[in-house]
Order: structure tokens, then C-alpha cells, then sequence
């Protein structure tokens, strides 16, 4: 591929040499195919823009080569002369100044500010060959030009004379000859980058590094400005940080090149549903169900964020495309959950668990999910700690002085609640479900990072950059992954002072929560079954168990049922166990502004209400086989 490039570049840089123009403006055109950011090629183009007379259109250029190169003089010296050129005095002074903070020598800095003087006063004494000779003459002379192979010459000839007769047929016929009519940069190159770069900036997405995203991003959005795909990851990216402006800046770029992206819409109504307005996150699941009716992730949010009635429009879409369309695993999945929402809505709880035990069905296929994977790791978690304790390996950081809140348990469990109380404080800031820790517990359990106390330091280091960044620097930190349950050793291994908050709420609601609810995390496997569920849930109790055996009231118990019942008294305890001042903030969590993403979005937005622990009496004859077992 390097030596493709490298032989266009010879090619087209030898024909700009020979003043063939339009030849070199091809070659760079299917240069910029394979290389869109490279250095050399980018700051000739910008010289043959200069030299058909297009100084306006050189400028993207230069600054592309000087994005790549920002130390090449030679670069500098022609992006100020075109500036000059144009008569952007001020804009080339800027520049100027920027150039001398790059440190070139004092030599190199005067020929920059000669070309500024020079390049001004030339500008003022430029004269149009008109000025001293006849229209017919100039015809002739550049005609002259074009046959004595001086084609640079006989361009300016040609813009002079369109300068004052901008119809003229023979000069406008000259110059088509001999140079391209347009060399605009963005026209120039694909709209979309390399196959390999966005397969890069996908992986980047896949794996949660959102800020490495968004720094690799910032370098191609200028040379793809209306890539779909870029554009899409920088605001899916941004979404996933909560920067709701600059994501859906992001996606709307996207609807401007392509205004029928169903997908678009979607990803825009999901923002406006988090940010809980409902009213534009439904005009935006409209537009894309308007575009294509076979959407049934959009059906799904669109059924989750409202109570639903057989009178919306979307019901009958929903029964409609279940029967007659051709869909994937986890299309059919997604379809089956928003139906069995609609269903639960209505009041028809058999057909709502139909659809709900297909759905589940369906995704646990799709994840290829067996409960064994789980209790393996389970397994792998008493054996970790076993071997620590034996070992009495040396990884406590005493010095750390970090001490963040954790609020784990079960999903469902009542995490997202206890999180908008605590942040409901002045002082508390939330991190939301923050994957850290359990990604770190998991490489350390399965060997792939060697337990020490240098790396324990080392992610103790990194973990507190990612949550202050995200909390805005709050003096206490929340950290509400509810599965961080299975790494309390872990976390007090590297934050002896960290508050543990166990939640806990009746386990037929825990485990009914958990079947109907669709998690975009693919870790949850074990939810897409009723048995697993069950299953799981034992695993967890059993494992908490041996951590309150261990740790004692360094965890503190919440249960949701009570907290729920007795509201004041409940937070109160908690509040003195966090050791916050009190706040009466605390008792309205529902007015809290801070952004939820995670299943329990609408809930949150409601004021602490009882009751919500019975909804699974409504499906009870179909669970009664299954939740015998939780009563053991």
C-alpha cells in the first residue's frame, strides 16, 4: 500500500512540476483515496490551488499538511502567503504568532515576517494585465503561453481576464483546459475513511474506550467531516459520557448527509429519552419508525418509557410485524420485550409472559449464555480469595486515601434509587454504573493480570482519574455497578476506606425484575431464563453471606422494601453511615437532574414509592414452580 502511495505522489508531484495541472489534480485525487492525512501531497495541492488562482481553496489544504507537519516551515510560508493573498492580513498575523511558539529559529521566524510584509505590498501594487494591453492581445498571449508549455503563465492571463469579463467564452475555455474548475479539499476526498480506520474506531466503541474514541476522532472529523460512521461513534462516544450537546451535534451531522438514517433518529430519540424529554425522544422514535416500520429496538424504548394502551399507534405496528416480518434473533428478542411491556400495560399478564419467555429465549441463544459460565466464576472468586489469604499476599494500599461508595447487590435491587439519594447531596457525586472495577476484578480472578501491589497501585491511580473525571471532582463518589458485589475483596484490597452498600429487596421481585427487564449488557446472561435466575440469585445470596462473614459491618445493609416504607428514617441511617451532613434533598431524589441510563430510568423520575416489590403477584401463576425454590 506505501509504495502505491509513494509512486501516486511522484507521479503527480512531477506533472504539478510540468504545470500539467489537471493530470496532478487526478493522481492527488486518487492519492487522497488511499491517504487522506498525507503531509506532502496535501501541501501541493495547496500550492496548485495557489497557482490556478485559488488561494481560498489552498487554505484546507495547508492546514491539513500542517496538522500532520506542524514543524515544516516551508508549509508555513505558503499557508501565510495565501492568507496574504487573499488579504486575511489579520488571520496571517495569528498564525505568525502560532508559528512562534513551534520554536524555529530566529532566521526562520524573519523569512516568515518578510513574506507577510512582502506578500501585503505586492498585494497593494498587483495590476491586471488588461491594465496595459487589449482583450484580444491577452487572448493571444496566453494562447502563446499554452504553446511554449508555460501553463502557470497562461492561467493568470486567463484570471485577469475573468476578473473584469467574467463570461468570456475563450478564456473561460483556456482555463477549463488547462486546470480543474474546482480543487475544494472536502470533494476531493471519500466521505468515509479507510476500512481499517473505522473498524479501529468501532473496536475503540466496543470496548468502552470513549476517550481514546473521541482523541483519534478529533484528527478524522477533519479530513471525514460528513463521515456517517465516524460521526456516529463520536456521538454514540459522547452519549456514553453524558454529553448529550455534543452527541446529538454529532447525529445530526449525520442526518444531514443522509436525512432517511432511520438508525439516526433512534440514536437521537435515546438521548432525549435520557435526558427525560419524553416528548422529543417520541417525535425522533416516529421519524424513524416513519423511514422503516422494522425497527424493534425503537419499538422497545418506545414501549418502555410509557404506559401503553391498545389505542397507540404502535401496538398494532408491533402484533403486525411479529407475524409477518423476517427478523433476527435479536430483533424478534427485542420485539418480543416491547410486546410483552404493552401486554403487562393492558392488563393481559398471560400473553405478556408469552411474548416475555420467547424474548428471554431468544437473547440467551443469541448470548449462547449457560448458567455453568457463571458458577464458574463464582467458584474462581472463593478460590481467588482462598489463595490470597493463604499467600497473605501484600497488595493493600494503605496510602491510597481514596474512599469511593460503592452500591452493589443484585440488579434491580434498588442500586439506581439509593444512587439518586446520595447524589442528591451537594457533595455526592455519581459515576453511574462504572465498569472499572469489575473489568479489573475479572483479569486479576482469571490470571490475566498478576496480582502485586504495584498493579493494585497502578489501577487504584487509574480508577480515580476515570470516576473524578466523570463526577466532576466531587469530595464523595459514587459507583453503583450493581455486580461489583462479587469483588468486595478486591475493593477493599485497593480502597481500605471505600463504603460498601449492599442492597437487598424481596427475591421473587429481584428475580421477576430480572427475567423482564432487556439488558443491553451482554454480562447478564443468566436473566434470560427464570431457572438461571433463580439460580443466580442463590449464588449471590450465598456469596454475600461470606462476605458479611468476613467484613462484618464494614458492608452496610440497605433493603429496598424498607427504605421504600420508611423513607426519612431509612436515609438518615444511610446518610450517617456515608458520614454526610444531612440534606432534606435527600428525601426527593425524583428531582434529581442528574442523567440515568440504566433500566431503572423512568422509575428514578417518580417520587419513593411502596408497592413496587408486588408487581410480580400479577405473573405468580407462572412463577410459582420456579420461586418455590427461593423460599429453601
Amino acid at each position: 500500500m506505501q509504495q502505491k502511495i509513494d509512486k501516486l505522489f511522484e507521479t503527480a508531484a512531477n506533472a504539478q512540476s510540468k504545470e500539467k495541472y489537471k493530470v496532478a489534480f487526478n493522481l492527488y485525487r486518487g492519492l487522497f483515496e488511499l491517504s487522506v492525512d498525507h503531509p506532502e501531497a496535501n501541501f501541493k495541492m495547496g500550492d496548485l490551488a495557489v497557482a490556478i488562482g485559488k488561494p481560498d481553496q489552498a487554505l484546507a489544504f495547508f492546514e491539513a499538511a500542517l496538522r500532520r507537519t506542524p514543524t515544516n516551515l516551508l508549509f508555513w510560508i505558503s499557508y501565510i502567503g495565501a492568507l496574504s493573498q487573499l488579504g486575511m492580513i489579520g488571520r496571517a498575523k495569528q498564525m505568525l504568532t502560532e508559528a512562534e511558539t513551534l520554536g524555529f529559529d530566529e532566521a526562520s521566524i524573519f523569512t516568515l515576517k518578510k513574506l507577510l510584509v512582502e506578500t501585503t505590498r505586492a498585494l497593494k501594487c498587483k495590476t491586471n494585465i488588461l491594465e496595459s494591453t487589449s482583450l484580444s492581445q491577452a487572448i493571444k498571449s496566453a494562447a502563446r503561453m499554452v504553446k511554449e508549455g508555460k501553463n502557470k503563465q497562461a492561467i493568470s492571463i486567463y484570471i485577469d481576464i475573468l476578473e473584469k469579463f467574467p463570461q468570456n467564452r475563450q478564456a473561460l475555455s483556456g482555463l477549463e483546459k488547462l486546470a480543474p474548475m474546482d480543487v475544494n479539499r472536502s470533494a476531493m476526498i471519500p466521505r468515509e475513511p479507510p476500512k481499517e480506520t473505522v473498524e479501529k474506531v468501532q473496536k475503540l466503541l466496543q470496548d468502552g474506550k470513549f476517550h481514546s474514541l473521541i482523541k483519534l476522532n478529533a484528527q478524522l472529523l477533519h479530513d471525514y467531516p460528513d463521515s456517517i460512521a465516524i460521526n456516529t461513534a463520536e456521538g454514540t462516544a459522547r452519549r456514553a459520557l453524558l454529553q448529550y450537546d455534543l452527541a446529538l451535534e454529532s447525529f445530526n451531522k449525520v442526518l444531514k448527509v443522509n436525512p432517511e438514517s432511520a438508525n439516526t433518529y433512534f440514536n437521537i430519540g435515546v438521548c432525549y429519552l435520557e435526558l427525560h424529554d419524553i416528548e422529543a425522544a417520541e417525535k425522533h422514535f416516529k421519524a424513524a419508525i416513519k423511514i422503516d416500520e422494522n425497527l424493534p429496538e425503537v419499538y422497545r424504548h418506545w414501549a418502555y418509557m410509557k404506559k401503553m394502551t391498545h389505542q397507540d399507534e404502535i401496538f398494532s405496528k408491533m402484533e403486525k410485524i411479529y407475524k409477518e416480518s423476517e427478523l433476527s434473533i435479536n430483533q424478534r428478542s427485542s420485539l418480543c420485550f416491547a410486546l410483552a411491556k404493552a401486554h403487562e400495560d393492558t392488563n393481559n399478564f398471560e400473553a405478556s409472559f408469552q411474548y416475555l419467555s420467547e424474548g428471554n429465549a431468544l437473547r440467551k441463544e443469541y448470548l449462547e449464555y449457560d448458567i455453568s459460565q457463571d458458577k464458574e466464576l463464582f467458584e474462581k472468586i472463593y478460590e481467588w480469595d482462598r489463595l490470597v489469604e493463604t499467600e497473605k499476599l501484600q497488595l493493600a494500599n494503605q496510602t491510597v486515601g481514596f474512599a469511593p461508595i460503592f452500591i452493589l447487590g443484585m440488579p434491580r435491587s434498588g442500586t439506581s434509587l439509593v444512587e439518586q439519594i446520595l447524589s442528591s447531596h451537594s457533595m455526592v457525586g455519581a459515576a453511574g454504573e462504572f465498569p472499572y472495577i469489575s473489568n479489573f476484578s475479572n483479569s486479576v480472578i482469571h490470571d490475566i493480570v498478576q496480582p502485586s501491589r504495584s498493579a493494585f497501585e497502578e489501577f487504584a491511580k487509574t480508577y480515580e482519574t476515570g470516576a473524578r473525571r466523570i463526577t466532576n471532582n466531587e469530595h464523595y463518589i459514587t459507583d453503583k455497578f450493581p455486580l461489583n458485589f462479587k469483588y468486595i475483596n478486591i475493593i477493599f484490597t485497593l480502597f481500605p476506606d471505600a463504603k460498601i452498600i449492599n442492597t437487598n429487596r424481596d427475591a421473587r421481585a429481584v428475580c421477576w425484575s430480572n427475567f423482564k427487564q432487556y439488558f443491553s449488557n451482554d454480562g447478564l446472561g443468566y436473566t434470560y431464563n427464570i431457572e438461571d435466575t433463580v439460580a443466580y440469585y442463590q449464588m449471590h445470596k450465598k456469596l454475600m453471606q461470606f462476605w458479611y462473614e468476613k467484613f462484618g459491618n464494614r458492608i452496610y445493609n440497605l433493603n429496598y422494601d424498607r427504605l421504600v416504607s420508611n423513607q426519612e428514617e431509612e436515609t438518615r441511617k444511610l446518610a450517617d453511615y456515608v458520614g454526610l451532613d444531612w440534606q432534606d434533598a435527600m428525601l426527593a431524589p425524583h428531582k434529581n437532574k442528574r442523567i440515568v441510563k440504566t433500566a431503572s430510568i423512568n422509575q428514578v423520575r417518580k417520587a419513593v414509592y411502596k408497592g413496587s416489590s408486588d408487581k410480580w403477584r400479577a405473573f405468580a401463576p407462572f412463577l410459582e414452580t420456579y420461586f418455590s425454590k427461593l423460599d429453601d
